[in-house]
């Protein structure tokens, strides 16, 4: 992986992605496992940032999409 992939990851996670590279990302999370493995480490950083969320209610938000749900990638808030 990438350390462009890297960057696009949390892009992805923080919701700084949209349109069609959104679409073209969630396509490759549903073929690389290892690109959708950084998003839950992405996903798992980044929430502990956030306040009033722990790691059990960024667990609660995954799968919130048909898309996500196939993948087990969070899908962003936008």
């Amino acid at each position: 992986m990438t350390r462009d992939d890297l960057d696009l990851v949390d892009e992805y996670v923080l919701g700084l992605i949209d349109g069609a590279d959104r679409d073209a990302f969630e396509l490759r999370l549903e073929e690389e496992p290892d690109l959708r493995a950084a998003v839950a480490r992405s996903r798992d950083r980044f929430i502990l940032l956030a306040p009033g969320y722990s790691r059990s209610t960024a667990s609660s938000i995954v799968g919130n999409t048909p898309r996500s749900r196939a993948t087990q990638a969070i899908r962003p808030c936008s």
